[in-house]
Parts: structure tokens; sequence; C-alpha cells
């Protein structure tokens, strides 16, 4: 679909209409990222999500960009270009804005303007590595429903009783910092707004608005006032409780600040679930921003929330006598919340990096949507007229009762016959319910992001990355090499046609999601081959035996959001037959693995005419219960 032609049906896209029956499909949908068959019943999410356009692919610089320019540099999108958009709609947002125009709120005109000169934000390809060490995140299957009261429990098991002492180790000396904290020693839960103190230094900045909010008092101003006297109450008995800090309200939204991002986030999610289980007026409920919607979960307000934890910077109001802030933590959660649909909590990777070690014990398993990177605002050089780009990766949260479960939506299952075979069907996800939301309202979105894995068909081809010829340097230089040829991997899958898909990396090694097994095959011979114009490798790097690559295509048992990075993850006997083929490799190769079932031959697959397929072999894979054709690949 072009981009033309999404214009063509803005109109149908941002229609509220009601929905009968939840958007659940069988899991497949037609072509790459086509979400329509959660959507289908929903003229109001139609065609959102249907991935990136073929022209968009080929404007990226060729391999000598990469330079030996120092690594904080390091941006492999030319900066006097324009850039590629990978959200594949119309850059005139108010089309695919579904608040609509009547929304005119001041604070969110000024939401999408420019903002003053601030850090340069390389908006490149980031290092995501940090994402896939699950190390330091806690299983602690004892949670309760309500997001954040589970923090004494916790606590109270580990100290068994007793609060901890200063000298406490990095996570009790963090936790000390948390308001939500507190609460677990605390008789009364509920701290007066009256007695908060203004958080200083680094501050969890948090914007919210409601979706819809004038043409809701154009249509029931009654009901409009008790359900603005609901929604007020919600907001500050939930940031009470977390330590939250009222800067300032405009209307219906919201400008609140917090010590520390843990609390923020705890406040967002409880403030969402008890948004959705308030009891609305009548007069809301028969509205399309304010429609029960049971298969969505929505009902009532649909809020908006925008988080970002970062240094700021108050003064005394001279009307009001309170804080006002401004500085990085400000401007990004502004934006951030701009791209926000009603009822959606978004915030920055960087503030979920901060506390996604304590998501499980203390925010009560929200579910992590990896959103992708965005454009925020731009700012000119005053000195070279240079466009600088200030771009975030956006993490999306859902409290885990409000949340779609993608795992049990889509993929197959396997079912036992009456003579005790077992086939495998497609999942009816028509029972499956939860919040579902189209692509973010973005200026420009830089990377791929969940929306853009691979799920057509309930097939997928994984493909496995070994870095393999950095062996005989230090651990210095070694992960110097790794970071560097991180990026050089990463603006590869972006030049694919569609774009690969990255699902995990952990020291090298790369797990990879694509279309078909011709794609995979394609992206690793560039890989391969453009490895040698990758500049600034130290020390003794065998560049020609770099990577072994291995792929296979098939069906997948499920596929949903990783707990911790929000990427997409796959699960199904595919994952490790495709690692085992890469295993198999020899350094240097690039192959595609194909199952034999019941000793049956197979013919070598055609991946047109420019890749050369050759034989290498019939394998029996370790662990693996059936043998298959190796073939390698090459350019022909």
């Amino acid at each position: 679909m072009t981009n033309n032609s999404m214009q063509g049906q803005s109109q149908q896209n941002v229609s509220h209409q009601d929905q009968d029956s939840h958007p659940g499909g069988d899991g497949g949908g037609g072509g790459y990222n086509d979400q329509s068959a959660y959507y289908e019943q929903d003229p109001q999410y139609e065609q959102y999500d249907d991935g990136c356009q073929n022209e968009a692919y080929d404007s990226y610089p060729d391999d000598s960009q990469y330079d030996d320019r120092p690594d904080q540099q390091y941006d492999d999108r030319p900066q006097n270009e324009e850039y590629v958009d990978y959200s594949d709609r119309s850059q005139d947002h108010q089309q695919y804005d579904r608040r609509g125009s009547t929304d005119t709120h001041p604070r969110r005109g000024s939401a999408r303007q420019p903002y003053p000169s601030g850090e340069e934000v390389d908006g490149g390809v980031i290092d995501n590595s940090w994402l896939f060490n699950d190390s330091a995140h806690v299983e602690d299957n004892e949670v309760d429903d309500e997001v954040g009261e589970d923090i004494a429990a916790f606590m109270a098991r580990r100290n068994k009783g007793v609060p901890v002492a200063s000298g406490g180790d990095d996570d009790d000396r963090t936790m000390g910092t948390m308001a939500t904290k507190g609460l677990a020693f605390r008789s009364a839960t509920i701290k007066k707004a009256k007695d908060m103190t203004a958080p200083t230094g680094e501050v969890t900045i948090i914007y919210t608005d409601v979706q819809g909010s004038t043409a809701l008092w154009e249509a029931c101003p009654s009901d409009m006032k008790k359900a603005q006297d609901i929604h007020d109450q919600i907001m500050r008995k939930c940031y009470t409780d977390h330590s939250g800090y009222e800067i300032i309200t405009e209307g219906d939204a919201f400008n609140l600040a917090f010590q520390h991002p843990v609390d923020a986030l705890a406040f967002a999610l409880k403030a969402q679930l008890k948004l959705y289980k308030a009891d609305w007026p009548a007069g809301i409920l028969k509205q399309s921003d304010g429609k029960d919607k049971p298969k969505l979960k929505f009902r009532g307000y649909r809020v908006r929330f925008g988080v970002h934890h970062g240094p700021t910077t108050n003064r005394i109001h001279e009307s009001t006598g309170r804080p006002v802030y401004s500085g990085e933590a400000v401007k990004v959660s502004k934006c951030v919340e701009g791209l926000c649909h009603g009822g959606q909590i978004l915030t920055t990777m960087e503030t979920w990096k901060a506390i996604s070690g304590m998501a499980e014990r203390c925010l009560g398993r929200p579910q992590v949507l990896d959103c992708g990177e965005h454009v925020l605002y731009e700012t000119k050089d005053p000195e070279t007229g240079r466009t600088i780009r200030h771009s975030r990766r956006i993490m999306q949260l859902v409290p885990s009762e409000l949340a779609f479960d993608y795992f049990e939506a889509r993929g197959l299952k396997d079912v036992e016959n009456e003579d005790g075979t077992v086939e495998y069907v497609t999942k009816d996800a028509r029972s499956i319910t939860g919040r579902l939301f189209p692509p973010l309202v973005t200026k420009r979105q830089l990377t791929t992001c969940f929306l853009n894995a691979f799920y057509a068909n309930n097939e997928v081809a994984i493909c496995f990355v070994y870095t393999k010829g950095l062996e005989e340097n230090g651990p210095e230089e070694k992960s110097r090499n790794l970071k560097r040829l991180a990026k050089f991997v990463r603006s590869q899958l972006l030049r694919m046609n569609p774009p690969g898909y990255e699902c995990q990396e952990d020291a090298g090694c790369w797990m990879l999601a694509f279309a078909r097994a011709a794609d995979a095959a394609t992206f690793g011979l560039k890989l391969t081959a453009g490895v040698f114009g990758v500049k600034g490798l130290e020390g003794d790097v065998d560049r020609e035996r770099m990577f072994k690559i291995g792929a296979v295509q098939g069906p997948f048992a499920s596929m949903g959001p990783h707990k911790t990075t929000g990427m997409a993850d796959y699960f199904g006997p595919i994952v490790n037959r495709a690692a085992r083929v890469a295993s198999v490799c020899e350094q240097g190769q690039v192959c595609v693995g194909v199952p034999l079932t019941d000793g049956a031959t197979v013919d070598p697959p055609n991946f047109g005419k420019d890749i050369y397929v050759e034989l290498e072999g019939v394998k029996q894979l370790k662990g693996i219960t059936i043998d298959f054709a190796i073939f390698s690949c090459r350019t022909g």
C-alpha cells in the first residue's frame, strides 16, 4: 500500500465506530505485517499496520559510511538528507490522529512543535544488547492483582519483616529512594498531596490527557462534569499512593513529577486499571471515545500517558508559588505523550531500562511492547544549518489485566486425534481480549517495532548469526568490535525489503526473523560481503570467516512480546532447528536447512537467479529427530 492509498483511507481509519466483536483473527494475515486479522472487526483499526513500503529501503548510505568516527558520533544514516520513515503513513499527522481535530486543548497543540535546541540525540541504529541479559530480572510468582501492591509482600519475604538497613545491597539502596517501597512500612498508604515535596534533579515527568474530551463535552456536558470528577479523583488517589507531585492541571490534562521512574510507572499502570473499572455515567458510555468495548478492554475515559525520566531544573512560579520544571525530561515526556492513543502508556527505553529489573516484583508484570525508535522533535544547528533529529526508542506498557495475549492468539497448537496422531491447527484468537493500539502518531519511525514482526500464515523464517572472527582479540578490543559490528548488522537489516526483524542479540549471537528463507539468505550474503567495508575494526580480525549464518523457514508455535525487551519472541521447533543449522555451517558460510520427513528427498530451494544454492549434505542435527538437508548459498 502506498502513502497515497493510505491517505485515501484516512477518514476510514480515524472514524470512531462501534465494535461488536473482538479483532481476533486466525493469527495469519495477508503479506508483510498485516494486522487486519486483529483489526478487521473495527474500521478504526483497519490498515493501520501494513508494514513499510518497498521504496523506503533503498536510500541508505553505502558501506563507506562505516568509518572510524567515535562511537557516540556513529550514525549509519546521512545527516543532511531526508531520512527513511518506517511508519508508512502520510506525514500529515492529523489524518491519522484518532483524537480528531476537535481536540484543541492548548497543551495538546504544543506537544508536536519543535522545542528549543537541546542535546543532540543520535538517530542512528541503537545498541539493544542490554535488553537481552535476563540475569538481573527476578522471577516472583506470588504477585497480587493490583499494580504495585505486591511490594510489601516482596520486602517482607526478603527481609522477614525487618526494614532494609542503609548498608544493604544495590537493589536495597535503589529501592530506598522509592516512595513505592515506603508504602510497605507505613500504616497508612496514602500521603496527603499537600505534604508532598517537589522532586528535584533527575525526575520522572508524566503528561496525561483524555482522548476526545472536547467532543465528549459537546455531546453530554452534564455527564462530563461527573466523569471529570471521577477521573480527577482516580488520578489524585493513584499518584498520592506513589508520591507523585502535581505540577499543574489544564482542564483534564495532568502534569506530574516523580522522583523515581518505578513510582511513575506504577502510578500510570494503576490509574489505567482504575479508570477502566470506574463507574462511568451512562452518557459517556454512549460516545465513541467512552464506549464500553469488552473485547478491547476499553470503557469510559481513554487517557494517554507519556513518561520520561531525565535531568530537570525548576523555579518557583510567581503566581502559583509551585515549582515549574524545564529540561530534557519535560521536553521528551511531552513529545512522548503526543505519540499516544487513548488508553496507552508510553515511555522511553532508557526510562524502562532503569527499572525493568524491578518490573516483576514492583509493577505487577505489565505487558511490554517495543514501539521502535521515533523522531520526537528536530532542531537546526545555528552554525551549520544541519537538522538535528532528537529521537527516542519508545516502549508501551499495558497492565497485565488489560493486555492482549499475543502468544495465545498467534501460531499453531497441537491437537491429538482419536487415533493418537497429532495435528497442528491455527489458534482461534476470537476469545482473546485485550488492548490493541494502532501504530504511534509519529513524525518519523526510524526502526522496526513489534508490529513489524512477521506472523502471516503462522510462518516465519528464523535466522541465527554467530560472530566468530574475533577470537584472537583481547576482551576490550572484542567488545568494541562487537559494538561496531552490531551497528553494521542492524543497518543491513533495515536495508532489506521488507526489513529483517531483530528478535534478540547477545555478545554477537543474533536471532532474526524474515518473511521468507530467500530473504534470510539474501541478508546473509549481503552481510558476509559487506563486512569487508566496515572500518574501524581493531586487532586481528578474519573478515572472510566473520559469520556463521543459518536459517529455516516454517510454522511457529507462538509469538508475542518478550517480557523485558518488548520485541517479538518466537517459540516452537523452528527456533532450535535454525540455531542447529547455523551451528553446523562453516565460518563464512550462509546455509538454509530443509527438513526431510519420512526419508523424503527435496530439491534445492529456488532463491532467484542471483543466489546459487548447493547441497552440502543431509545431516542429523543435535536434538532434532528428523534429518535436514543443508544447502549453502552464494552469489550466482
